[in-house]
C-alpha cells in the first residue's frame, strides 16, 4: 500500500497528512509555538501548491486563508517564514 495521492483529498485532509509527515524533519530550534500556523503546516501549503501546480503563491493563499483555513497568517509573514525555512530543507 503506498501513499495517499494527495491531489485527490480535501485541502484540509491533505494539509493534516503532509503536515504529520513534515513535522518530525523540522529542527527544535525553528519551532516558534506563538505563531499562528506551525511551520510544518506552512511548509505542507507551499508544497501543495507544487502538487496542484498554482503559479503564484499569493493567488493560492489569498483563496486558502479565507475559504479554508481563517487561521493563518498575512500572505507577506507566510513568505518571510517559508523563506526562513527553505534552507532547510534544501
Amino acid at each position: 500500500m503506498g501513499r495517499p495521492d494527495l491531489t485527490l483529498q480535501s485541502l484540509s485532509t491533505a494539509v493534516t497528512l503532509l503536515s504529520h509527515w513534515i513535522a518530525p524533519h523540522i529542527p527544535p530550534k525553528l519551532l516558534h509555538p506563538h505563531e499562528n500556523i506551525s511551520d510544518a503546516d506552512l511548509v505542507a501549503v507551499a508544497l501543495l501548491q507544487k502538487l496542484h501546480k498554482v503559479l503564484y503563491f499569493s493567488r493560492r493563499w489569498q483563496f486558502l486563508k479565507p475559504n479554508h483555513f481563517p487561521h493563518f497568517p498575512s500572505e507577506p509573514q507566510a513568505r518571510i517564514r517559508l523563506a526562513r525555512l527553505t534552507p532547510v530543507f534544501e
